[in-house]
């Protein structure tokens, strides 16, 4: 990983990464992964972090209708806009047949598809959904360009869950004004 694309809180995913809803079990019997179903094969980018305890599935579904976000703004803990921080809740079609997925980002601003990063992460066997955070840097992502981010299968490469959005953020400006101190103009 060329430390551009930062996949952290790995203690914090396997923490989170199956989703638990604490409902009787007769209406879990009832309504097997109607969330997953609802939102399967999407991945889900929110403004304020997954609660640590969802206490049903309306919980669940309340807190992404609420802060669901197409648009990442700049991490402002640093300084001069060089990342963007984001949470996300991944929903997959069918249960993961593997430990290790593909995550990919594309950038599609101007309609191509230009592949910018990938690494690897590893889930448990047969969980449905995930949530963690990602943390992307200068110089391969760049503000008010539009990503798409997959999550691929490591084995077959069938893609499993996707969603498009945008880094937002000044760009660079320049003056095309140079000035050199009185040392470098001797020097030349």
């Amino acid at each position: 990983m060329t430390g551009r694309l930062t996949l952290l809180g790995l203690a914090a995913l396997i923490a989170t990464s199956t989703l638990m809803i604490s409902e009787p079990a007769e209406a879990k019997d009832r309504r097997p992964h109607r969330v997953d179903r609802t939102y399967g094969g999407k991945i889900i980018i929110v403004k304020k972090r997954l609660p640590m305890m969802i206490k049903s599935r309306r919980h669940l579904v309340s807190h992404l209708r609420k802060y669901k976000t197409a648009h990442v703004w700049p991490n402002k803990k640093v300084k001069g806009e060089k990342q963007w921080k984001f949470h996300f809740m991944a929903f997959f079609n069918r249960k993961l047949n593997d430990v290790e997925v593909k995550v990919k980002f594309y950038d599609v601003t101007r309609g191509s598809k230009k592949f910018i990063e990938g690494d690897a992460m590893y889930l448990d066997r047969g969980q449905t959904n995930f949530a963690s955070y990602m943390i992307l840097e200068k110089p391969q992502f760049q503000p008010n360009r539009q990503y798409k981010m997959y999550i691929a299968s490591a084995k077959s490469g069938r893609t499993l869950a996707q969603v498009k959005f945008w880094l937002r953020g000044q760009r660079e400006t320049y003056s095309g004004k140079v000035e050199f101190s009185d040392e470098e103009a001797k020097l030349k």
